[in-house]
């Protein structure tokens, strides 16, 4: 799986939109700083939920950034909540960018 989103942004799709998940990065890590906080995951960890949340969305949605599994550590604490909250973390983002997409044409 990890070899595969490494794969897809790859795709000129991340380089030509890379303006839109820069803009959007700070409410997508702030959501999920606010989610791990509030239900203690990744405590045992030496990043702050900030840190967490920005490194996940850099590892996921950065074409010059790898993803490794370590991004995944708040996922695996806790996976049937946090791939419910990552669900909805997407669904937010495809609803921005179609918005998006709207606005500008």
């Amino acid at each position: 799986m990890l070899t595969q989103i490494n794969r897809v942004k790859l795709d000129n799709f991340f380089k030509r939109e890379a303006n839109f998940f820069d803009n959007y990065k700070t409410k997508f890590t702030q959501n999920l700083a606010k989610f791990l906080d509030k239900n203690s995951i990744c405590e045992d960890s030496n990043l702050t939920y900030s840190e967490i949340a920005e490194n996940f969305y850099e590892a996921l949605f950065n074409h010059k950034k790898e993803f490794y599994s370590r991004h995944l550590c708040w996922i695996r604490k806790n996976p049937s909540i946090s791939m419910q909250f990552f669900t909805y973390l997407i669904y937010e983002l495809i609803e921005n960018f179609i918005q998006n997409k709207k606005t500008k044409n």
